[in-house]
């Protein structure tokens, strides 16, 4: 019986443990922190069109809990709603900014009011690579 409760209250210690290592992101427009999200939820920025300037950015900061190591490569894609819009492999660090002219220029043409994005880390050695994923919605 003391080698179950024993072996319970591991199995629980590890339990909690691996629970507790999650990723953060904190998102800045114009070089304020705008939200907070964590690992498992989507971030998802409302923005008004008309308010957006030529030289604006999304920059998303993210804190891992376990780092990627060296050697890794990052990827940006962000599709309006019929076609990749913007494709950047020249991002080198977990944080990744990118611009928002060329969304703002697809809304105008397209009408497009809906981008969906997603940001890998593709780590080497490593079958499953790290995806966060985000939704930009111009008002």
């Amino acid at each position: 019986m003391r080698i179950f409760l024993l072996a319970a209250f591991i199995l629980l210690g590890i339990t909690s443990a691996s629970a507790d290592t999650l990723d953060h992101y904190h998102v800045y427009y114009r070089g304020h922190k705008i939200a907070d999200y964590s690992e498992g939820r989507r971030i998802e920025i409302t923005l008004k069109a008309d308010s957006i300037t030529p030289f604006d950015s999304i920059r998303v900061k993210v804190f891992r809990d376990a780092p990627g190591g060296s050697g890794c490569t990052y990827s940006l894609l962000i599709f309006d709603s019929k076609a990749p819009l913007l494709v950047d492999t020249t991002q080198h660090s977990p944080d990744f900014v990118f611009a928002l002219a060329p969304l703002v220029t697809s809304y105008r043409k397209t009408g497009t009011r809906v981008f969906n994005g997603y940001y890998t880390e593709f780590i080497p050695g490593v079958k499953t690579n790290r995806v966060i994923s985000f939704a930009i919605k111009l008002e």
